[in-house]
């Protein structure tokens, strides 16, 4: 697969840290509600959708807006024998049965040829942090340099970003007891809240305003 631009690791992020996630790596999402937590008119998220079906990352059904994420076993899989019994409980509940196979379905490839898989798809990594995504009570703590291609491309500056950066980083990445595991929604707020404070001419800084987590 090509590298990723800016907006594909983005939105790959997005689909695996979003609050609509499950254990079992399938879950249900619409573009509607993909495109008010992203920021994203429709069309581009109908294209980056697209784009990661075709790169065999991920598979959609449209008609039951459920969503399954190819390598989600890769990054958080568990024997824990009570997050077994839950991803079996949420497995059961999955309208669209082909997603489970696409996820759960044993491969016969030997094991040379998964190691020289597993070692193809470990340097394709969008972000290194996204291992830990599973990890819901600590947040997923960006660099610098993420947080300004985000800015970057949702028309933020180098103030906007040095500041939401700050803000959180004071705060150990935590809004009211609850871990930030997607910023990037976050920072389209601050960069919204930024623009509407200057053109009423006010301190464009928002860092006082509170932003709740969804």
């Amino acid at each position: 697969m090509q590298e990723l631009t800016p907006e594909q690791r983005y939105f790959y992020l997005f689909l695996l840290t979003n609050d609509k996630t499950k254990q079992c790596g399938i879950y249900e999402i619409t573009k509607r509600q993909i495109c008010y937590d992203t920021g994203y008119n429709i069309d581009t998220v109908s294209k980056l959708l697209e784009y990661f079906i075709k790169s065999d990352k991920i598979r959609y059904n449209s008609e039951t807006n459920e969503i399954a994420i190819k390598n989600w076993k890769k990054y958080n899989g568990s024997t824990s024998p009570k997050v077994q019994s839950c991803i079996n409980q949420e497995i059961a509940t999955v309208k669209d049965k082909s997603l489970i196979q696409y996820i759960y379905t044993i491969h016969t490839a030997s094991q040379e040829e998964r190691e020289q898989e597993e070692e193809k798809e470990e340097n394709k990594k969008p972000h290194d942090f996204l291992q830990n995504s599973n990890l819901t009570r600590k947040p997923i703590i960006p660099t610098k340099k993420e947080v300004w291609e985000v800015f970057s491309l949702h028309g933020g500056t180098k103030d906007m970003a040095k500041s939401f950066y700050e803000k959180h980083e004071g705060t150990g990445w935590f809004i009211s007891n609850s871990p930030i595991t997607n910023f990037v929604p976050l920072a389209i707020k601050f960069i919204d809240s930024w623009k509407r404070n200057e053109e009423k001419g006010k301190p464009g800084d928002p860092t006082k305003t509170k932003i709740t987590l969804k």
